[in-house]
């Protein structure tokens, strides 16, 4: 077993071993609408959404607003190979868009969220 395979192993390890420490989120694409040339009428493709396990690394309120907050989380990038086709993530039952871009060591993927 490679050096790769192992650590993927260990980080996949970590997270079910943090029990509460990472909470459910679900990371969602909004709905798009396309024009098909092919047969002249729009195209509209669902909203898909994926439900994966983050640990809450910072949290920030930004500026004078109570309700606006900055949070930064990190998952597995097994979970989410490509953040950056997700637009919002949901979180403890509240809605954050995410800030672009999002970075990966190929074992995690963090990812900074603004509400």
């Amino acid at each position: 077993m490679g050096l790769h395979a192992n650590v993927s192993r260990q980080v996949a390890s970590a997270f079910k071993r943090i029990g509460d420490l990472a909470v459910p989120t679900v990371f969602s694409i909004k709905s798009t609408a396309t024009f098909n040339f092919g047969t002249g009428t729009v195209d509209t493709q669902t909203a898909t959404t994926k439900a994966v396990l983050a640990v809450e690394k910072m949290s920030t309120r930004r500026g004078d607003s109570a309700d606006t907050y900055e949070k930064e989380i990190i998952v597995q990038a097994t979970d989410i190979t490509d953040a950056a086709i997700y637009d919002t993530v949901i979180l403890a039952g509240i809605t954050y868009k995410i800030v672009h871009p999002c970075t990966s060591n190929g074992f995690t993927t963090k990812v900074r969220l603004v509400r």
